[in-house]
């Protein structure tokens, strides 16, 4: 009878065990959900050398300007992770070097509550040719 009292008392902390993981677990994932911030919320641990493309340059009248949003998610340890063009600059070319220079960026971690969140900026860029 002690032995089937002990292998229940087993049971149960196992299952609350399992229970209190499977909560954890949700948790992080709704923590993982991109969280919007402003672009002027985003403190930039390396900074995107945000130029017009040579080829582009080269082409471009003067003062022409090109303009495009893009939509940045960085991870908890501030790596950029996906970034999407929003707004085009009907340009491939700038868009592209736009989203690689992005890309290679580092931010400081977006918190909330003073915990590491995953964040999300809408992040405008002007090329304008000199």
């Amino acid at each position: 009878e002690k032995a089937a009292q002990e292998k229940a008392a087993q049971e149960k902390a196992a299952q609350e065990k399992a229970a209190q993981e499977k909560a954890a677990q949700e948790k992080a994932a709704a923590n993982n959900k991109p969280k919007s911030f402003s672009a002027s919320q985003a403190r930039w641990k390396r900074k995107p050398k945000l130029e017009l493309p040579q080829q582009v340059d080269r082409r471009a009248r003067l003062g022409e300007i090109f303009s495009l949003t893009l939509e940045v998610i960085v991870d908890k340890q501030g790596n950029v992770t996906k970034v999407t063009v929003t707004k085009s600059s009907g340009n491939q070319i700038v868009d592209n070097a736009t989203i690689t220079e992005v890309k290679r960026s580092k931010l400081h971690p977006f918190t909330e509550d003073n915990l590491p969140v995953v964040g999300k900026i809408i992040l405008p860029v002007e090329y304008v040719k000199k």
